[in-house]
C-alpha cells in the first residue's frame, strides 16, 4: 500500500491593484505529479493549471479541489476586494509672520509602507513637510504596490499688514 499525502498550495496575486476595479489571478499547485484541479463546480484539468480567465469577485467564497486519481480534497478561498489608496490630512499650517508654513499627511488603506514627496523632489518615508514657502504644492503618496495618489495643497499666508 502506498499513501499518497495530497496537498494543495493557492497564490492569489492582484494583476491590477491601483486601478478602481482590480482583478484576480489564482495559481493553483501540488507537489505531486499529475494532480488535476477544479474549482467550485468546474471540470477538473490538469496540473498547474492557473485560473486566469475565471471570473472572479472579491469577497466571494469559493471552493478549489484537488484530484489525484480517486483522491480529492478541497481548499476554501475568500479573497477580500483590495482598500484603495487614501490619505489623511493630519496638519497643515500657513506662513506666518515669517515662519514658514508646514503640512503633516498619511497615507491610509492601500499597502504600507507608504513614501512621499512634495513636487518634483524625491520620496521620502515620513509625510511630514516643512519650512514651506506660501503656494500650491503637489503631495504625492505612493504604497508598496506602487499605487499612487496626488493631492494639493496650498499654504497660505496669513500675515497681516498695519
Amino acid at each position: 500500500i502506498n499513501v499518497v499525502n495530497l496537498d494543495l498550495d493557492v497564490v492569489t496575486t492582484l494583476l491590477n491593484p491601483c486601478t478602481p476595479f482590480p482583478t484576480l489571478k489564482l495559481s493553483a499547485k501540488s507537489s505531486l505529479a499529475g494532480v488535476e484541479y477544479a474549482i467550485n463546480s468546474s471540470n477538473f484539468i490538469a496540473n498547474n493549471l492557473i485560473f486566469e480567465d475565471y471570473q472572479y469577485r472579491f469577497g466571494t467564497l469559493y471552493l478549489l479541489y484537488a484530484r489525484l486519481g480517486n483522491c480529492t480534497i478541497s481548499k476554501k478561498i475568500n479573497v477580500p476586494a483590495p482598500k484603495p489608496l487614501r490619505d489623511s490630512l493630519i496638519f497643515q499650517q500657513a506662513e506666518f509672520c515669517g515662519a514658514k508654513g508646514s503640512v503633516q499627511i498619511s497615507g491610509i488603506d492601500g499597502k504600507a509602507p507608504y513614501e512621499y514627496k512634495l513636487d518634483a523632489g524625491p520620496f521620502q518615508s515620513t509625510g511630514s513637510f516643512s519650512y514651506l514657502n506660501a503656494g500650491t504644492y503637489t503631495l504625492t503618496i505612493r504604497d508598496a504596490r506602487g499605487c499612487t495618489l496626488e493631492k494639493m495643497i496650498t499654504i497660505a499666508n496669513s500675515a497681516k499688514t498695519i
